[in-house]
């Protein structure tokens, strides 16, 4: 689900913030992504992007 949201976030050009309202509101993109269709929890994408953010700057500086 994260490494999908990253690239919805990549992709779009959105901040976390707008990222989250996109797949909230997008039922076609909670599918892509996994989600169950009885999921009542709104998705939560700010505790997990600074964890892979400072992966993926780790692993672009290797480049």
């Amino acid at each position: 689900m994260v490494v999908g949201a990253l690239i919805v976030k990549h992709v779009e050009g959105l901040s976390d913030e707008k990222t989250i309202q996109a797949i909230q509101e997008n039922p076609y993109m909670q599918y892509c992504l996994g989600f169950p269709s009885s999921r009542r929890n709104p998705f939560s994408f700010q505790s997990c992007s600074s964890k892979f953010a400072s992966v993926s700057i780790m692993n672009s500086s290797t480049c």
